[in-house]
């Protein structure tokens, strides 16, 4: 099976229609957090989300989201509120016979915590009994193993680093377990 792993949009449907036209065919898309940003809502990334049938997950600028309410910009409809609102902190999965844990900071703490490739908490990923653990947050992509255990983080596509300023997402083969990072050439406006 082939799964896409998005995270990171911020509200950026230009960048999300960018990412998901230039993908390949994926059995499952799944995204690990932060559909909005703190000061920008847009209803264009739910619909984006809905026509991919896309499972998410909420990330900090999610869970945020009524913290800055008197600074956004943009349009949320109740239902795509609702729907972000509602969202769950974490997923679990089983897919060609391996566990998936997707939270959007860390297992411990799931909207707030980074974890970056050279983390402390790295190495403890690997003792908690999945197969493959999916973050998002840092917005720095990454592929990694700890004692058996696959860490993957797609980047963003919203907001990519400064340093490659492309949208990134990752691919894997569910059944061997390989697993890529995917830039898309796209101009991120200001």
């Amino acid at each position: 099976m082939r799964l896409a792993i998005i995270s990171d949009i911020h509200a950026n449907a230009e960048a999300l229609e960018a990412v998901l036209n230039s993908m390949p065919p994926a059995d499952k898309i799944i995204c690990a957090g932060d559909i909005v940003d703190r000061f920008y809502l847009n209803d264009d990334v739910f619909h984006l989300l809905q026509k991919y049938d896309i499972d998410f997950i909420q990330g900090n600028h999610d869970d945020g989201i009524f913290h800055n309410y008197m600074c956004q910009r943009g349009t949320l409809s109740p239902e795509n509120l609702r729907a972000v609102l509602s969202a769950p902190l974490k997923m679990e999965y089983t897919f060609s016979g391996r566990s998936f844990l997707m939270v959007h900071g860390s297992p411990w703490n799931k909207l707030k915590e980074y974890v970056y490739p050279d983390s402390p908490q790295i190495s403890l990923l690997g003792d908690l009994g999945r197969d493959v653990i999916i973050l998002g947050h840092t917005h720095v992509p990454m592929v990694l193993k700890c004692n058996g255990t696959t860490v993957i983080n797609p980047g963003s596509i919203g907001q990519p680093p400064m340093e490659d300023p492309k949208p990134s997402y990752a691919l894997m083969d569910t059944t061997s377990g390989n697993v890529s990072i995917e830039k898309v050439d796209f101009q991120l406006k200001d």
